[in-house]
């Protein structure tokens, strides 16, 4: 066997993206649902390194949804059909692209999804300010389940879900 060189749609993608690429980290298709996909939407959620996924062009919106709902609404990128004819990058957040897909009869082609990665909430945010809020949002969410709490405080304050659920388990202990 030889090598030969040739498009490959997760280099092509990365070097149009914009977005930092000093280190990235490629996740192939993530699992459809399940644990599985939630564990993959967590690691993403703490990742550092920009990440590269492929999606299905039926099952981006789903899965751009997950990742606003665990990881947080960060800058993002489609690839598209890439070196092909109808080739086309869309640039935005994860939000702006659920609403521009959202408003599109349908979606062709081969989808490489770029996520940028997160800031390391140990630099911006207190772990004394992350139980707070926690403790905060128990009080006024009394009913919530515990993995609730979890994703909406994970993607509002930009720290993992697992950490933020285990601090809501130990609170509601007390």
């Amino acid at each position: 066997m030889v090598p030969i060189p040739g498009a490959s749609s997760i280099i092509c993608a990365l070097t149009v993206s914009g977005l930092n690429i000093s280190e990235f980290t490629f996740l192939g298709f993530l699992d459809r649902k399940g644990k599985k996909r939630g564990e993959q939407l967590s690691n993403l959620a703490v990742n550092r390194r920009t990440s590269v996924i492929f999606e299905s062009p039926k099952r981006i919106v789903k899965t751009l949804t997950d990742i606003l709902d665990v990881v947080g609404d960060r800058d993002a990128v489609i690839c598209r059909e890439l070196t092909k004819l109808h080739e086309e990058v869309i640039r935005g957040s994860v939000l702006e692209i659920i609403g521009e897909l959202k408003e599109r009869e349908e979606i062709k082609g081969e989808v490489v999804l770029i996520v940028s990665g997160g800031e390391d909430p140990k630099d911006n945010l207190d772990r004394d300010v992350v139980v707070d809020r926690v403790k905060k949002y128990v009080q006024e969410n009394p009913g919530k389940k515990t993995k609730e709490v979890a994703k909406v405080l994970g993607a509002e304050l930009g720290v993992s879900v697992r950490e933020i659920y285990e601090i809501t388990v130990k609170e509601r202990e007390n």
